[in-house]
């Protein structure tokens, strides 16, 4: 800036600035208060936002479980395949809850209900096992899955009489479709009809048992009967089972409980030693004796269950645990020993086999204190969601109030045309909501910035691992609380949408109002454009900051549908923005899909609107300047010098200034000044500042007391008189007295 000063120079003075020291300093103190101005307006409002709003979650609440049983019992079973069936079944009543219900019926030419059991007491699982002892046979000559689905379909009310109850139907069969009468494609719409039949809140869960007769096609139709369970009997991929050999359908029974009963496990099945903390009620487990094979894996006085010795961590537990555990051992099963233990001790519980074999265990953990989550398979790159997790305590019938630490590992990702990342020791810790009091990652940016992905679609695969804090107070982890979930898939793709987004900050300028455009392109090529039942709306929400309550404030909440634009849907909203300040705005792009409705938020969009405070600057700046020049321009001396010498004889003259830019001593004509000559100019600053500037070009004088040398210049004030003496060089004195104004 001074630069730019010191290039406007007096024309009558090429050796001194245009201006004086103390007009510098107010143009310095001017243009610093229009930065600071400046950089106040400018400066970002330091507010922390969330980026997504986190719905409530579910209030956790112990829900019964009604189970029906539809087991297929032709010949065709051996009769070591039908003890495992039967042993199976009756492990269903040992570790179903209290208040659960479980039924069986069994389909051949027809199909009857052999018996249906509410628990309320350990005598009704003893009822309930007692009678598929004696009553689950297998002597049907034919395996007509239609009759064992039509009876399910009438009796559905007797069998599954509360409203509320979490309701489960699995069928176990070869897939054959053989009735009586060989009218299978009757039968096969039957089965259609009869399903469609069925209350939608019922999970038709299907086994296929063995992997011969089920591969063979069913006459008369183009499907196996692997086919006929996993398309028409299944209610979706994920409720098919296959057990190959019929040893998996103890394994395909205890998911199934998992699924249903949401029962934790806190090892893998291959596991043999189990974590087990305080919060835990009871912990099952199921350990192999004999293979379907005939193949001996051990006797029940060669299995060992193996507790902790000891409470190790004194601020988890008591010897009051000694007194409050109890363990049910049940040898009763050919093919397995159940062990049933209620409020263990916090510890390593294992199991072992004298024998020196592996043991085969099954476990089912069950406690109040359970680890949840609520994600979506797919984000868009550029959308932002949540994935929620929280510890439900369903004791209580609410969120756990303990402190947690819960982190997403990433077990592999694979980005487009790139090998998989397997095992990878990326942790991810969830943050914490005190609003709503569960855990969340805000997806897809959390997990694609660690992995470096860069705009990059990918398949991900995480899970939720949730340690408890030994009390609110402490930093200090329990040793014994783990949860995990299962693997949960994740994909990240490509948007669907391109959102319009404008730049940060943006100028208004006074009395206008500043006009913004915003939306966004839909891409109809995209793959998930197709789910939509009609062209989605898109909703545009914009809030500005309030200073008197430090939050901001929704300001417009716009909706509206696209225009179609060379096959593209574009959204477009133009808003006018009459206020300067801070605001932030997004989107939410929403359609009716066949799985019903579906959204898509972008992140928050920051955006200023401020005054122009630069060009404000810099052209009141120039106006200073230009009216300084002009100023120093027009300004004109105006008044009288007198001028008297002590010579003899004397002389004397006046000289009377008309309005001028300077005066030259050479325009007095009547006193003789010798060699002095001197130069006097108007010299103003923004009309105001006035001086009269006087210059020796030649000799030298006294001003006011101050001496002038030749070559030297001096500025006077415009008001009163000045005097100057100068010294002829015969010896005289010749004084000058101005009586000068500009």
């Amino acid at each position: 800036m001074f630069n730019l000063i010191e290039q406007y120079r007096n024309p009558f003075d090429k050796r001194e600035s245009f201006f004086p020291p103390s007009l510098n300093y107010l143009l310095l103190s001017v243009f610093i208060s229009f930065s600071l101005t400046l950089t106040a307006c400018q400066e970002s409002t330091s507010t922390q936002v969330s980026e997504t709003e986190l719905n409530a979650p579910p209030i956790p609440e112990s829900i019964p479980a009604e189970f029906v049983i539809l087991i297929d019992n032709s010949r065709s079973i051996r009769p070591t395949e039908q003890q495992l069936i039967r042993e199976t079944t009756m492990l269903f009543a040992d570790m179903i809850g209290l208040k659960d219900r479980i039924s069986v019926l069994t389909f051949g030419t027809a199909a009857k209900q052999v018996t249906t059991t509410l628990i309320n007491t350990d005598n009704d699982r003893v009822k309930f096992k007692d009678t598929i002892k004696r009553q689950l046979k297998f002597n049907e000559n034919y395996s007509d899955i239609r009759a064992g689905i039509k009876l399910l379909a009438e009796q559905q009310s007797i069998l599954f009489p509360t409203p509320k109850a979490i309701k489960v139907a699995i069928v176990l069969s070869d897939g054959k479709l053989e009735p009586k009468n060989k009218k299978i494609e009757q039968a096969f719409q039957d089965i259609q009809q009869n399903i469609a039949e069925l209350d939608p809140n019922i999970k038709m869960y299907a086994v296929v048992l063995g992997d011969t007769a089920s591969n063979h096609t069913i006459p008369g139709l183009k499907m196996t009967g692997k086919q006929l369970m996993a398309e028409k009997v299944a209610s979706s991929s994920e409720l098919f089972f296959q057990a190959k050999q019929l040893d998996q359908i103890l394994d395909t029974a205890i998911t199934i409980l998992k699924k249903t009963k949401g029962i934790s496990a806190f090892g893998d099945n291959k596991e043999t030693t189990y974590r087990i903390d305080d919060t835990v009620e009871t912990m099952t487990l199921i350990v192999r004796k004999l293979h379907v094979d005939g193949t001996n894996l051990a006797t029940s006085t060669e299995i060992q269950l193996n507790a902790p010795t000891e409470l190790e961590n004194s601020d988890l537990g008591s010897a009051e645990q000694y007194d409050r555990e109890s363990i049910y051992r049940s040898n009763d099963y050919q093919y397995f020993d159940l062990f049933v233990i209620s409020n263990p001790r916090p510890g390593n519980w294992s199991v072992s086999l004298s024998n020196g074999k592996e043991p085969s265990v099954l476990n089912a953990i069950n406690s109040p204190i359970d680890l949840r989550s609520n994600f979506k398979t797919a984000y868009y790159l550029n959308e932002i969601a949540a994935l929620q997790a929280w510890i439900a305590d369903a004791k209580s019938k609410q969120i756990s109030q303990m402190s947690y630490q819960i982190q997403a590992h990433i077990l592999n990702a694979q980005i487009s045309g790139q090998e998989r990342n397997n095992n990878t020791d990326i942790y991810i810790p969830l943050q914490f909501d005190t609003k709503t009091g569960q855990y969340f990652l805000i997806m897809p940016s959390d997990l694609t910035e660690p992995l470096n992905l860069n705009a990059q679609a990918a398949n991900i695969s995480i899970e939720l691992i949730a340690q408890k804090f030994i009390n609110n107070d402490s930093n200090s982890l329990d040793p014994w609380f783990i949860r995990r979930s299962r693997p949960l898939p994740i994909i990240i793709t490509e948007p669907i949408i391109q959102w319009f987004t404008s730049d940060s900050p943006q100028l208004r300028y006074p009395i206008i109002d500043h006009s913004i455009h915003f939306g966004g392109t839909l891409n109809t090529n995209h793959t998930d454009y197709q789910q939509f039942d009609v062209p989605p709306k898109l909703t545009l929400i914009i809030e500005q900051f309030d200073q008197e309550s430090n939050q901001y404030q929704s300001i417009s909440n716009e909706t509206i549908l696209p225009d179609i634009n060379e096959g593209e849907l574009v959204y477009n909203f133009n808003r006018n923005f009459s206020e300067y300040g801070n605001y932030r705005y997004y989107y939410q792009l929403t359609g009716t899909t066949k799985g019903g409705e579906k959204t898509i938020q972008s992140r928050w969009f920051n955006l200023q609107i401020n005054f122009p405070w630069i060009y404000a600057g810099a052209l009141i700046f120039l106006i200073l300047i230009l009216a300084n020049i002009i100023s120093s321009l027009t300004a004109k001396i105006r008044g009288q010098i007198q001028i008297e010498t002590d010579a003899i004889p004397a002389e004397f003259e006046s000289v009377r200034l008309r309005p001028k830019r300077a005066f030259d001593s050479r325009q007095i004509k009547e006193v003789n000044l010798g060699t002095a000559h001197f130069r006097i100019n108007a010299q103003r600053r923004f009309f105001v500042i006035k001086r009269l500037r006087i210059e020796m070009l030649s000799g030298q004088a006294t001003i006011d007391h101050l001496k002038l040398q030749k070559g030297k210049a001096i500025q006077l004030k415009t008001r009163g008189n000045h005097e100057m003496d100068i010294t002829h060089e015969n010896g005289h004195n010749i004084h000058l007295t101005m009586t000068l104004h500009l």
